[in-house]
């Protein structure tokens, strides 16, 4: 029995721990499918040769462009070349007219010949003759000295007077002591307003008071008619026959007879409180007034219609209704006549008040135009004066500068005439040979005028532009003619400022140009860079130039041109791809080298940045090992089945 109990429970921890067994291993499993799983982006670590490139585009440039103008302005008259002809040094390309020069040309190889004959009578001395023109000439400049004295005298006279006249004007203007035309038209102009303004303020006042008293003695007209009105209204015995064919016209009367009644009240107080000369206060009581008394006239109308609609009984005779209508019909008329009489005594003061506002100002008008001629009189006054004062200065400085000029004339003729009857003196021999050199410069001057008028090849080149043609007129400083040297092209080009610090003058670079696809691949070499900086739309460029090397092509000017400008380069070097580098927050750079499943760290030391994103590598990794240039983690998770 105990080793039957013991089986069974060795059976017991069998099973338990198989389960164990199996709950670890599934337990396993699970953790196992939930680990990431790493994948890598290798490149191999390679030797070749390493070129640093700047690749940039500009345009084909003539190594040597000439632009010749004329230096003197005139008419084309000839071009002897046209675009696109090859032309050769010293070949003449254009000229101007010439006809003008050409006559000057006569004319101081005639002056040469006159200063030479001048320096031959030199030598040979004076002749009775020039002793006789010489004392001629003295004469004559002795006359016209003292005619300038006597003339100069006759000008400050003159002058003189004209000027005392119109300070004499102007000071009549401007005193207080002497009354002038004007200034009496200014005076009349002011008295006519002051009595003009004295007379329609007293029409004004005068027109004012007649509508105030108006106001006082028509009023009581409109309260005599309400009053009327009130008695039909209040008689009792009217109760059953007044308006009874209509009974609208008694509740308009009602109406218009409380209205009156509160109009008039207010009336009354405003022409018992008004003053007779303050416009504004009378046309106030008016306006309330004239309100208060056409209620009152509607009042008496609507009660005269109520009577017209009532009916008579044994109670109210037609007798008695006639009389009613009667008393109304004569406050009809007296209100009437009252509205009339206030309305005609208003439209007085209107009119008085508009003949003030209008004559007023006419006569202002009149006044400012007298003063405004006034000022303009003293202006002109003043203005006649300053001119007679400058005409003055100038003709006396005029006649005083013929006086001077007389008086050199004078000396030089003395001088002239002295010099003739003298000797020749070796300055004068020395003075007349220096005017023939003179003579014969200025001869010399016109041929080269001449030359200047034409345009003459400096080398051997090609036309690339006239722009001039026959007939037309040329300018000094505009190009007549542009040529291209035949040979010897260049590339100008922009450099970011990026780039232009890997460069230097001898670079090498390989050219392509549009106009030969890319295929031709043409040699050149950087020829020169500009130290100043070019600013294109914000950005810092430098301009450089490469020159083309050997090869014969036919390049032209103005083509589009890339040129790869060689940096440097290396010939044997370790690279890799610079994506695959990363860096140390001490800045030292290091990449992940996978060998197998395996990653390990290598530091490393860099050189040359290169074309195509790859770097020269001076120590830490070797060739053919396999640098991780990017890792991508993916999370599995597996489910145990």
């Amino acid at each position: 029995m105990m080793k039957l109990k013991f089986r069974l429970k060795k059976k017991q921890i069998i099973w338990i721990a198989l389960a164990v067994v199996i709950v670890a291993i599934v337990i396993w499993r699970i953790m196992i499918g939930k680990q990431p799983k790493v994948e890598y982006t290798t490149a191999p670590v390679t030797r070749g040769e390493l070129a640093q490139t700047v690749s940039e585009t500009g345009s084909v440039k003539p190594l040597q462009e000439l632009a010749l103008n004329f230096l003197a302005t005139g008419k084309v008259a000839m071009v002897n070349v046209k675009v696109g002809d090859l032309v050769f040094k010293d070949q003449v390309l254009a000229e101007l007219d010439l006809s003008d020069l050409q006559i000057k040309a006569r004319e101081t190889a005639a002056q040469s010949a006159v200063a030479q004959a001048q320096f031959d009578k030199i030598l040979a001395g004076a002749s009775g003759e020039d002793l006789a023109v010489s004392g001629a000439q003295l004469q004559s400049a002795q006359s016209a000295y003292a005619a300038a004295v006597a003339e100069l005298e006759n000008v400050k006279n003159s002058t003189e007077s004209a000027v005392s006249q119109a300070e004499k004007n102007y000071q009549d203007l401007i005193q207080s002591g002497t009354l002038t035309t004007y200034e009496q038209t200014v005076n009349q102009a002011v008295a006519n307003l002051t009595n003009a303004k004295k007379t329609y303020s007293q029409a004004i006042n005068n027109q004012t008071a007649n509508l105030s008293t108006a106001l006082k003695s028509k009023l009581p007209v409109a309260m005599t008619a309400l009053d009327a009105v009130d008695r039909v209204l209040s008689d009792n015995s009217l109760d059953n026959y007044l308006s009874v064919k209509n009974s609208s016209y008694l509740s308009k009367t009602n109406t218009s007879y409380t209205a009156g009644r509160a109009d008039l009240a207010i009336a009354n107080k405003s022409v018992l409180n008004l003053t007779e000369s303050d416009i504004t206060t009378v046309k106030a009581a008016y306006g309330l007034s004239i309100k208060a008394i056409t209620e009152s006239f509607e009042a008496t109308n609507y009660c005269f219609s109520a009577l017209e609609n009532s009916v008579t009984a044994s109670g109210f005779t037609q007798a008695s209704l006639d009389a009613f209508k009667a008393s109304i019909s004569a406050q009809i008329t007296g209100v009437s006549s009252a509205l009339t009489s206030l309305q005609a005594s208003k439209q007085s003061l209107d009119d008085t008040l508009l003949a003030y506002d209008t004559n007023i100002s006419n006569l202002e008008n009149s006044v400012y135009q007298a003063q405004a001629a006034l000022s303009d009189a003293k202006l002109r006054a003043e203005n006649t004066m300053i001119t007679s004062r400058l005409s003055r200065d100038q003709q006396i400085t005029a006649a005083s500068s013929r006086v001077d000029s007389a008086s050199k004339a004078l000396n030089l003729a003395k001088a002239q005439s002295a010099k003739v009857s003298a000797k020749a003196r070796p300055e004068d021999i020395a003075l007349a040979r220096s005017q023939v050199m003179q003579a014969q410069a200025a001869s010399e001057l016109i041929k080269n005028q001449m030359n200047n008028n034409k345009i003459i090849a400096p080398l051997d080149a090609q036309v690339a532009e006239i722009s001039y043609k026959v007939g037309e007129q040329a300018q000094p400083g505009q190009a007549a003619v542009k040529l291209i040297a035949k040979d010897g092209f260049e590339i100008e080009l922009d450099v970011a400022e990026t780039d232009i610090a890997k460069l230097k003058i001898g670079n090498k670079a390989v050219i392509t140009l549009d106009a030969f696809g890319d295929g031709v691949k043409l040699e050149g070499v950087l020829a020169s860079m500009e130290p100043a900086a070019t600013v294109i739309q914000g950005v810092i460029y430098y301009k450089v130039k490469i020159d083309f090397l050997a090869g014969v092509y036919n390049i032209r000017p103005g083509m589009t041109a890339t040129a790869a400008i060689i940096a440097d380069t290396r010939a044997d070097a370790i690279q890799l791809p610079i994506r695959a580098i990363q860096e140390r927050k001490d800045g030292a750079k290091f990449v992940r080298i996978l060998q197998g499943t395996k990653v390990t760290e290598k530091d490393i030391m860099t050189g040359l940045t290169g074309d195509g994103g790859l770097v020269e590598i001076l120590s830490g990794v070797n060739e053919g090992e396999q640098v991780i240039t990017f890792t991508k983690t993916n999370v599995k998770t597996t489910t145990g089945k």
